[in-house]
């Protein structure tokens, strides 16, 4: 199952880091993630502006069935 994510930061992010909850991750700003086992998984995003990090997760936030 392929996924679009999309940043919705404000502050201007110079870099992302997306933890899909499988082991993956991306460093791109809007990346399409292929889910390639059945389960509910949580994804975060880091991302990160002059001022420093900040990282926001959803649990349970995509459901590949």
């Amino acid at each position: 199952m392929a996924v679009q994510f999309y940043d919705r930061s404000t502050g201007y992010p110079t870099s992302w880091t997306w933890n899909f909850g499988d082991v993956s991750t991306s460093t791109l700003k809007n990346p399409v993630h292929v889910f390639s086992a059945a389960g509910n998984y949580t994804v975060s995003l880091s991302a990160t502006n002059a001022q420093g990090t900040n990282t926001s997760m959803k649990t349970n936030f995509v459901r590949a069935v």
